[in-house]
């Protein structure tokens, strides 16, 4: 079976600009190369977000409306984090205006083929809810020592995967 590593970009982004804001690009090719070398078998694919407006804010005006903008260096180095993306570790990366790196994450879940091991890398719990043993998707968050299947999601936020969506959104 094929195992694709569908990589969350925007957290690896943000983390390698807050995290160590004079060298972003030192700490996100540190970060990639840390996947490559533990998951040196799986294709890797990244998700990225394509802007700061989504359709949610068309249905939800007020959608993320408590954040700040961003730090205008963060949005200057951007473009560049992308080139690194592509030239230099050579990851194929996606994105569609008006979307989330969640809905291409989601996307990618749904449209590469069940005959696929589809291994979701981000700590974002949104994303748990795709998390379906039958349909071959799981979750790693580095920072959890595991691969989160059903079982483990459940284990680890008191829900089965389908009622994520329900936990968010009362609580």
């Amino acid at each position: 079976m094929k195992t694709v590593l569908i990589i969350d970009m925007s957290v690896y982004f943000r983390r390698a600009y807050y995290n160590r804001p004079t060298d972003p690009m030192g700490s996100l090719i540190n970060a990639m190369e840390t996947l490559v070398d533990v998951h040196h078998t799986y294709e890797l694919i990244a998700a990225l977000d394509a802007g700061r407006e989504s359709w949610r804010n068309q249905i939800y005006p007020a959608y993320k409306g408590n954040r700040p903008p961003p730090d205008p260096a963060y949005s200057a180095v951007m473009p560049a984090m992308r080139r690194l993306l592509k030239i230099a570790l050579k990851i194929p990366f996606y994105e569609r205006i008006y979307f989330e790196a969640d809905d291409v994450v989601g996307s990618l879940c749904a449209e590469l083929p069940d005959t696929y091991q589809k291994i979701i890398c981000s700590p974002d719990k949104d994303l748990m809810q795709l998390v379906n043993d039958e349909r071959h998707i799981s979750q790693l968050d580095t920072g959890w020592p595991m691969f989160l299947i059903e079982r483990n999601v459940e284990d680890k936020i008191g829900v089965p995967p389908r009622a994520i969506p329900d936990l968010l959104a009362h609580g």
